[in-house]
């Protein structure tokens, strides 16, 4: 009985374990998938420019065209209602929301938070982009958009254990 108790107590633990390698494997996929669409997101934000100004020389962003793209790209490949929620089939928990910083030659530094402009300010190249929340730094030398992407992380099996929230950031340099 001993043998069969210990046996039955050996296989609990070796599931447990098994389990959790595999939501940890999938929370891995999910911080990488995460990071994807953030560089998708960020190029996205890139091909949006204003004709005039390109016409003269000048990379300015057209953001409203920009943000509509983006929600659309979020939408798709995340699959997500139209409240940035996720959808049941889909392996994300909570609400997913994006901030994206456009950096041009305009001079100003449009932040927008989940597609409504938050604020403006002037700014230089040479300048170093300092992001709070994640620490995430860089260099601002030509145009960019800057992208971060928060979620609260995804679907898994072992209750006992609680999952961070899921924070990726990219940023993608208009190249001429």
């Amino acid at each position: 009985m001993k043998v069969l108790i210990t046996g039955i107590a050996i296989l609990i633990l070796l599931l447990q374990f098994n389990l959790f390698q595999l939501d940890f494997d999938r929370y891995l996929r999910a911080i990488d998938d995460l990071k994807f669409q953030a560089e998708d997101c960020a190029v996205a934000g890139t091909l949006c420019i204003v004709d005039d100004e390109f016409a003269v020389g000048n990379i300015v962003y057209d953001i409203s065209q920009s943000e509509v793209i983006i929600y659309n790209l979020l939408m798709e490949n995340m699959n997500l209602s139209t409240a940035m929620h996720a959808n049941g089939d889909s392996y994300w928990l909570g609400t997913l929301d994006y901030t994206i910083w456009y950096y041009d030659d305009s001079g100003l530094c449009t932040k927008t938070h989940n597609g409504a402009v938050v604020s403006k300010q002037m700014f230089d190249y040479g300048n170093i982009f300092y992001d709070e929340i994640s620490g995430y730094q860089y260099l601002i030398s030509s145009p960019m958009v800057i992208v971060r992407l928060d979620i609260a992380g995804i679907k898994h099996r072992t209750n006992w254990i609680t999952w961070h929230n899921i924070r990726r950031m990219a940023s993608y340099e208009y190249g001429s």
